[in-house]
């Protein structure tokens, strides 16, 4: 493995100033060999850097298995380099924590014919926001040229998470936060795999932001940075 060059600078996730290393935003697992030119780098200390492995791992995994990008080739290859990952003896204690969390499941076509039982797994959402959210940071980096200060949270939503709005919270947020967002530019990263828009009220602070992500054209994530103290479902 090569190994990754150091030098002094600011991690973007904690603001420890020292050695850091590049790092990758979103980790670069989600996309096919060969990588693509244009994945996006960014200062981080070793416990930031390699200390998130692990999440970035189940990341990873459970995008790749979810029923939702079967078809997208990113997804395809990295479910094959997960499945090999699982089977790895120093990945025992990831793969037994994994498999732990799968469950038997009825399938049926879209015309409602039953096609068998399956295996389904339920996701550690969480974990989920907790990769995204590091993702915010590095990304507000990138476009701002700024650190997103440590008192600011990053709060994720998801489909799942949406779907538990009740109607007036979900109308507000299309209105005042989703609809204004897609009308800015949206950065491809890869062959699509990876796609993001953002938006920096001018009427901020300038850390105030607000991000759609989306992964292998089918799992969007919509992302708020905001004061830690503020109404926010923060999860970083």
């Amino acid at each position: 493995m090569k190994k990754q060059k150091r030098y002094n600078g600011t991690c973007v996730f904690c603001g420890v100033i020292g050695d850091v290393t590049d790092d990758h935003v979103p980790p670069k697992t989600i996309f096919a060999k060969p990588r693509p030119s244009d994945l996006i780098t960014v200062p981080g200390c070793d416990d930031c850097n390699h200390g998130w492995s692990l999440d970035d791992e189940y990341f990873r995994t459970a995008l790749c298995l979810s029923d939702r990008t079967s078809d997208e080739r990113n997804a395809t290859a990295g479910r094959g380099a997960a499945m090999r990952s699982l089977q790895r003896k120093k990945a025992r204690g990831f793969a037994k924590m994994f498999l732990s969390s799968t469950f038997p499941t009825e399938v049926y076509s879209s015309e409602g014919i039953y096609l068998g039982k399956r295996l389904a797994f339920t996701v550690d959402l969480k974990r989920i926001q907790k990769v995204v959210a590091k993702i915010i940071r590095g990304l507000f980096y990138i476009e701002s040229g700024q650190i997103l200060p440590q008192n600011y949270g990053v709060s994720v939503d998801s489909n799942d998470t949406l779907e538990k709005m009740n109607a007036n919270d979900l109308r507000d947020l299309q209105k005042t936060i989703i609809e204004p967002l897609l009308s800015t530019q949206e950065r491809i990263i890869g062959d699509g795999a990876f796609r993001f828009r953002y938006a920096i009220p001018e009427d901020g602070d300038g850390f105030v932001s607000v991000w759609a992500l989306t992964f292998f054209g089918t799992m969007p994530f919509l992302c708020i940075c905001g004061p830690r103290n503020c109404n926010s479902k923060g999860t970083n």
